[in-house]
């Protein structure tokens, strides 16, 4: 913990008092001498009692504004190093310039990453993506994607939307571009705090449908008109067998 980096951080005027607060967490945790820290997000979620989406939108607008870096840790976990100005901190808690060598590999979502990440991490997301159309497009939205959101982050909520929200039926499910496009990894009900609070897709929550048999045997009760085939056989012992219509309603029409 580093008193001088959570002094600065509650001396900013952000318009924003989720955004500050998520800030004054990150500084508690912030290493006095280095300015870095690298909770996870569902613990940053925790401090702040924000969902994933909200602390995702947050940590973007304070990365713009330049009070906080990110850099990906190996894909293991994001490193959120505090950009105070020199003269905000104690000569004694400056964080020192590291060597060249020691620098962690940058994928601040304010740089271009890399082309060989965004193909590899790319191709993450297209395998898990349950719709293959228009993979030029969806590249391309992805790369865009990439500026908003981390490729640990969206993968999360990808497997979170094909596992409880994805629409069994491939043609009601958005095309892989227009997915990225409409940002859905922002969806709130992709991002609470349990995703057991989303109910897995059942055949019993859909619409009944009653099948041929019932129909038949529903007219047949209302006395409206029906094909007479129903009363020759098979026909007639497959709708005594299935529905609960009796030989001595079928009788009547004899």
């Amino acid at each position: 913990m580093s008193l001088s980096h959570i002094a600065w951080a509650m001396d900013q005027s952000l318009g924003d008092p989720l955004a500050k607060l998520l800030l004054i967490c990150l500084a508690d945790r912030a290493n006095k001498e280095t300015g870095q820290c690298w909770p996870s997000l569902a613990r940053l979620c925790k401090d702040t009692d924000m969902s994933h989406a909200s602390v995702a939108r947050k940590l973007l607008m304070l990365e713009e504004r330049g009070l906080i870096k990110r850099d990906q840790r190996d894909n293991t976990s994001t490193l959120y190093t505090m950009s105070p100005t020199e003269t905000s901190l104690s000569p004694t808690e400056t964080p020192p310039c590291l060597p060249e060598r020691h620098k962690p590999v940058s994928n601040n979502l304010e740089d271009k990453p890399t082309t060989n990440i965004l193909l590899s991490t790319f191709e993450d997301f297209w395998e898990i993506y349950p719709k293959k159309i228009g993979k030029g497009q969806a590249r391309a939205a992805y790369n865009g994607a990439m500026k908003k959101v981390t490729p640990d982050e969206l993968i999360a909520v990808l497997k979170r939307y094909v596992a409880y929200s994805a629409p069994k039926e491939k043609q009601f499910t958005p095309n892989p571009a227009t997915w990225l496009n409409g940002e859905r990894w922002g969806d709130e009900d992709l991002n609470t705090s349990s995703s057991a609070s989303l109910a897995p897709y059942s055949p019993a929550r859909q619409p009944y449908q009653p099948n041929t048999h019932e129909l038949i045997a529903g007219r047949i009760r209302r006395g409206e008109s029906f094909d007479g085939s129903w009363l020759r056989e098979p026909r007639r012992s497959e709708l005594l067998s299935k529905t609960d219509i009796t030989e001595a309603e079928l009788s009547r029409y004899q």
